[in-house]
């Protein structure tokens, strides 16, 4: 049974390896940055997520590219102090998966925010 440890380096290693992944929903480019890791195992402020929470989040990585690839624009952007969000939905065998995606500002680049699971 791996550690804690050795499945957060794998994710990491898993994550560094997604390069960028076109949205058709957004119609544009989602990179995968240090952001969208960390938002994972910390919240807002660098507060850390519980470790239950981290794993559930972590466990659902390797649904994040085939769900921007594939997803439906759920809702309408939000801005939020110059920040935009959006949320993409698909289905990825018999679940479905949430990914939000963010852009700092009107010249940062859309990257992946987040991901869970819709029940």
């Amino acid at each position: 049974m791996e550690s804690y440890r050795e499945f957060l380096e794998k994710c990491r290693r898993e994550y560094k390896a997604y390069k960028s992944v076109y949205s058709p929903a957004l119609e544009e480019v989602v990179i995968f940055n240090s952001k969208g890791f960390n938002h994972l195992l910390s919240k807002e402020k660098g507060i850390p997520r519980e470790r239950k929470e981290q794993k559930y989040k972590l466990s659902l990585l390797s649904f994040v590219t085939e769900v921007i690839r594939n997803a439906e624009l759920n809702e309408s952007n939000r801005k939020i102090k110059g920040i935009e969000y959006w949320s993409v939905v698909a289905n990825v065998g018999k679940a479905k998966i949430r990914v939000v995606l963010r852009k700092i500002g009107s010249k940062g680049k859309t990257h992946f925010w987040s991901v869970m699971r819709i029940k």
